[in-house]
C-alpha cells in the first residue's frame, strides 16, 4: 500500500488493528505481512524476511550492505486480559490519548520505525529490525542471533537503538532474567504426626525464602537488588490428612549483578533442599540471561539531544532483550528511548499519548539524520 501522507498515528491504528498476541490461534504473521507491504511500497530499503519457525519472521530492513546502526523493535503484545472496557484491537482517540492494545508495549514504537524508513535523508548504513516474540519466550531475537552467526553478513552495529520504552526517556540498562521450575519430592506421612513424614510444600517455602535472602548479596550500585517472584506453586493433592510429599514451583529472579546466572541458582536450591531431605526430581531452566549496562558517557550525545537529561534507572524495570544484541556485538553503546505511557504496558484500556509519540518521532528523526551518532564510540 502506497501512502502519500506518511502519518505515524495512523499507522500505529492499523497496527493496534492487527491482533498480533501469541497464542494457538493468533501470532506476528499477519502484521509482518502488512510491515513489509509497508516497506516495499514506501521506503527505498531492503527488506529480508527471516524464518523463526511455523511462520512465523523477523524483518530486516536496511539502506546499504552495511549496518552501523541497528534499530529494533518486537512486533508482538501481551494478550488482552479482561479488565478492558474498550475493544483492544478498535484504536480509539480520546482527546490526546490513542487507546487500544499494544499502544504504548510496544506498538507506538514499531509506528515511528516505520515512519524513520522512509526518510529521504536517513543516514547511511542504518538497520531495522522488527522482530517476533518479546513478551514470550524470545525467540525472535534469538533467530536473529542465530542468523548474523551463520551467515555471512556485515551486520557490526556500532550503536543500538530500541524503541521499547515509556516517558521520553533514555534507558541505557537493565537488568537480567533467570526463570527455573523445581519439582521437588519429599515423603508422604500421615497430617496427624507430623514427624512421619518430609512436607514438600512447607520445606520449599523455607528453600524459597533462604533463596531470597541469599540473593540480596548480589547487587550492584546502578541496577540495585536482584529479585525474587514466585511465579506459580503447586503441591500435595486433594486429602487434607496426608503430608504432602510433592511440590512443584517457578521462581523467577531479575538479575542485578553479572556473577549470578542459573547455574548457582540451580546449585543454591538443591543444595539447601537436600539439607531439609526433599530430593529435586528436575529442574528446567527455561531463562538464563544476564544484565545490559552501557555507560552514560558513552551515550553523552544522544542525552544531548533528549528533552529529558535524566538516564531512567533500571533497578524496578523488566528485562529488554537488546541485552543479548548488547552481549553478542561486543557490549558497544545501547539504550531504548519510547514514546510509551509510564505503567501502561499490559494494562487493561492500554495507550499512549500523541504528544509523545510525535516528540520521540522528532528525537529519532534528528537523531538517525544527524551527523551525531559518527562521534558515538
Amino acid at each position: 500500500m502506497k501512502v502519500k501522507n506518511i502519518n505515524t498515528t495512523e499507522i500505529l491504528k492499523t497496527l493496534v488493528s492487527i491482533p498480533s498476541w501469541v497464542d494457538g490461534k493468533t501470532n506476528e504473521i499477519k502484521v509482518g505481512n502488512w510491515i513489509v507491504d509497508f516497506l516495499k511500497e514506501n521506503s527505498k530499503l531492503k527488506v529480508t524476511k527471516q524464518n523463526i519457525g511455523n511462520g512465523r519472521f523477523n524483518i530486516l530492513a536496511q539502506n546499504s550492505n552495511k549496518i552501523d546502526v541497528l534499530v529494533t523493535g518486537h512486533m508482538d503484545t501481551v494478550q488482552p486480559n479482561s479488565g478492558w472496557t474498550r475493544n483492544p484491537i478498535k484504536p480509539e482517540v480520546v482527546g490526546n490519548k490513542l487507546y487500544g492494545l499494544g499502544t504504548t508495549d510496544m506498538k507506538s514504537g514499531i509506528a515511528i520505525m516505520l515512519y524513520l524508513t522512509t526518510l529521504a535523508k536517513l543516514k547511511n548504513n542504518a538497520g531495522f529490525l522488527f522482530y517476533c516474540d518479546e513478551e514470550y519466550d524470545f525467540l525472535g531475537m534469538k533467530s536473529f542471533i542465530k542468523y548474523c552467526k551463520v551467515r555471512p553478513c556485515n551486520i557490526k552495529p556500532k550503536l543500538i537503538i530500541s524503541l521499547d520504552g515509556e516517558g521520553l526517556q533514555i534507558e541505557n540498562s537493565c537488568r537480567g532474567l533467570i526463570e527455573l521450575k523445581i519439582k521437588a519430592q519429599g515423603k508422604a506421612g500421615h497430617a496427624a504426626n507430623p514427624k512421619s513424614g518430609i512436607n514438600a510444600i512447607t520445606e520449599s517455602f523455607k528453600v524459597i525464602n533462604n533463596l531470597k535472602k541469599w540473593l540480596k548479596t548480589f547487587r550492584s550500585k546502578e541496577l540495585g537488588n536482584s529479585t525474587l517472584n514466585i511465579a506459580y506453586i503447586n503441591g500435595g493433592g486433594d486429602q487434607g490428612n496426608i503430608i504432602a510429599e510433592k511440590c512443584e514451583y517457578i521462581v523467577e529472579i531479575r538479575v542485578a549483578n553479572e556473577n549470578l546466572d542459573a547455574t548457582k541458582v540451580k546449585d543454591f536450591i538443591i543444595k539447601e533442599s537436600e539439607n531439609l531431605s526433599l530430593k529435586i526430581d528436575e529442574v528446567k531452566v527455561r531463562h538464563d540471561l544476564g544484565n545490559w549496562i552501557t555507560k552514560k558517557e558513552d551515550l553523552k550525545e544522544i542525552i544531548k539531544i533528549s528533552d529529558n537529561k535524566n538516564v531512567k534507572s533500571a533497578k524496578k524495570s523488566g528485562y529488554i532483550d537488546i541485552q543479548m544484541l548488547w552481549q553478542e556485538f561486543n557490549k558497544i553503546p545501547t539504550f531504548s528511548f519510547g514514546a510509551g505511557e509510564k505503567g501502561m504496558s499490559h494494562r487493561a484500556d492500554e495507550y499512549v499519548q500523541i504528544s509523545n509519540i510525535n516528540k520521540a518521532q522528532k528525537f529519532f528523526e534528528k537523531l538517525l539524520t544527524n551527523k551525531i551518532l559518527s562521534v558515538v564510540k
